[in-house]
């Protein structure tokens, strides 16, 4: 099959990130475009396939790209491509064939099939390209994300149906054993630390479910994100996530913390699909785009920059509001309930919600 490799496009773009001679945990902006950023091999098929999210796998030391449309996951390095896997096509079906890719401790891929409200899956892909599908109780469901938490041996799905969205929890095998209600429409998730973060585009805000208690409280870690799109994980202490507004036509990624702090890492003219890191640079698809672009934006990812640098580099990005974080949540493991009270933190009832522990019935 012959590659067509395109030009990269050359909206213009603003990109924050460490320069040279910084200070660690500071990130002064600085102007740039896609041509000034380096890329990665052209995605195939460009026309033809629809990018969609994007994953660093540390294993095959390659970035997975997903086809929303033919349900390809390409194996990407700076020197080729080629597909991993494809997932089984739905007869009569268009688009939403498959979202972010997630690489769990095993090699194994895990990602959803959206489905259009009325085929939505769950499939595994082995390190052997092998693709598994698993059952799910409820296909109407529009399944728009997936994490994977190796360690408890649980895959997260988000889902919704119409004006209501959440979160289930499966086992390895599929089944579920718990579901977190409460959303609106989850796009995004991202295993955090102790948290799995929710990426809510209803809602325009970023959400933290503790899991380190039985019955989880659910935190507006960051709001006013009106667009998002992608929710991945970063490090034990962050993700990123991205959003676009399609009445200025501005995409942006961003990069929260757990602590309620963000930066802006990358914005400009372009409708980003999904954003990942290999733990120092950002690899951002976006739609119409012939190549991945890879933008040396991030320092150490455990660096944590100070509140004056985040300030100065949103001015000098031209970000006129900012409102200063929240101060970090303090949770005692010791305690076998949530605390009755998360000092600095906001919802947007201004309440802390619980959850039940509930089968996915719907």
């Amino acid at each position: 099959m012959s590659v067509r490799r395109a030009a990269p496009p050359r909206p213009r773009s603003r990109i924050a990130g460490p320069a040279a001679g910084a200070s660690p945990g500071t990130s002064p902006a600085s102007n740039g475009t896609f041509a000034s950023a380096s890329s990665l091999a052209a995605v195939p098929g460009a026309g033809q396939l629809v990018p969609g999210g994007v994953a660093h796998d540390p294993h095959r030391r390659v970035i997975l790209l997903s086809d929303t449309r033919s349900g390809a996951i390409h194996a990407i390095t700076p020197a080729s491509q080629r597909v991993f896997a494809r997932l089984p096509r739905v007869p009569g079906q268009r688009g939403d064939a498959a979202t972010a890719p997630v690489v769990g401790a095993d090699g194994s891929i895990w990602v959803t099939r959206p489905g259009g409200g009325r085929d939505g899956a769950l499939f595994r892909i082995t390190p052997s390209a092998h693709v598994v599908e698993l059952p799910l109780s409820n296909q109407a469901a529009i399944r728009s994300a997936v994490a994977i938490d190796d360690a408890a041996g649980i895959v997260f799905t988000a889902a919704h149906a119409g004006t209501e969205g959440w979160i289930s929890a499966h086992a390895l095998d599929g089944e579920v054993e718990r579901v977190y209600p409460g959303f609106q429409h989850p796009v995004g998730l991202a295993r955090v630390g102790h948290a799995l973060l929710v990426a809510d585009r209803r809602a325009a805000s970023v959400f933290s479910l503790d899991l380190r208690w039985s019955v989880p409280v659910k935190v507006c870690l960051h709001d006013h994100l009106p667009g998002l799109i992608s929710l991945t994980r970063a490090d034990d202490l962050s993700a990123l996530a991205t959003s676009y507004d399609a009445t200025t036509n501005l995409g942006q990624v961003h990069r929260l913390w757990l602590d309620g702090r963000q930066q802006l890492v990358a914005r400009g003219s372009w409708e980003p699909r999904g954003a990942a890191t290999d733990g120092t640079r950002v690899f951002l698809s976006t739609r119409d785009a012939s190549r991945l672009t890879v933008l040396p934006a991030l320092g150490p990812l455990l660096e944590m920059p100070t509140l004056e640098s985040v300030l100065r580099s949103l001015e000098q990005s031209r970000v006129s509001r900012v409102s200063p974080p929240p101060a970090p949540v303090t949770l005692d493991p010791d305690r076998t309930e949530p605390l009755p009270r998360l000092v600095g933190h906001r919802t947007r009832t201004g309440k802390l919600q619980r959850f039940a522990d509930v089968r996915d019935r719907m």
